[in-house]
């Protein structure tokens, strides 16, 4: 539900500076996984002229890593108003323009709830790739707001990388397939808050065989 309070908050002067890719893994207790969704054309030619992308669902994991799970969900619908929702999208994301319409939110308000509710500029953030930092930086400009999520990134996809170097490609759905042994993706792929569950899985998934392989070379050291 969106927030009532005031979005004032959110305006201001917008920093340029870019969040910083944290190269290491994440050491803090908790890590807010995001998942963004945006308005999208299966081909350039197919953009109507002026139309840009735009979020339109702001998907996120709250994962303990102290703990190993996944604390709190969610997502926030927005309403996009520089451009449209295509069928190309509808049929990636299953998100119409009606779905927006009638539970979307502005951008605005999605960042206050984000910020109001969440706190969600008081963690540090991860996603799958960098599309997701980018794309929050890139509104923020366009649209004069302010981040509703604090200045450490890390690239979850990178840190997957490190520990499985070797499977070819890193989509997140084909890397769930190789790695998860079986397991389905929850929900809806393409949806936000879906993805952001599974991205969280992932990461817990990967900090697990980190520290299994941690241990055993540990034990190995040890016993020879």
């Amino acid at each position: 539900m969106a927030s009532t309070s005031s979005s004032s908050s959110r305006r201001g002067p917008v920093s340029n500076r870019r969040a910083p890719f944290a190269r290491n893994w994440p050491t803090e207790s908790e890590l807010l996984v995001v998942d963004l969704e945006a308005t999208c054309w299966e081909n350039k030619s197919d953009r109507p002229p002026g139309q840009f992308n735009e979020i339109i669902e702001i998907g996120w994991a709250l994962v303990n890593l102290e703990t190993k799970e996944t604390t709190r969900t969610g997502t926030v619908l927005v309403k996009p108003v520089r451009s449209t929702i295509s069928a190309f999208c509808t049929q990636l994301t299953t998100i119409t323009a009606e779905l927006l319409e009638e539970e979307g939110v502005t951008l605005e308000e999605a960042f206050d709830t984000l910020v109001n509710d969440l706190k969600s500029n008081t963690y540090s953030w991860g996603s799958w790739g960098d599309y997701d930092r980018n794309m929050i930086q890139q509104q923020c400009r366009i649209f004069n707001l302010k981040s509703p999520f604090s200045t450490t990134h890390y690239n979850v996809k990178n840190l997957f990388k490190e520990v499985y170097p070797d499977l070819g490609g890193y989509g997140m759905a084909g890397v769930w397939k190789k790695v998860m042994r079986g397991r389905r993706l929850e929900g809806t792929h393409h949806r936000g808050g879906d993805d952001a569950k599974n991205i969280s899985s992932l990461l817990l998934q990967a900090l697990a065989e980190k520290e299994k392989r941690a241990t055993a070379s540990t034990s190995s050291t040890t016993g020879s």
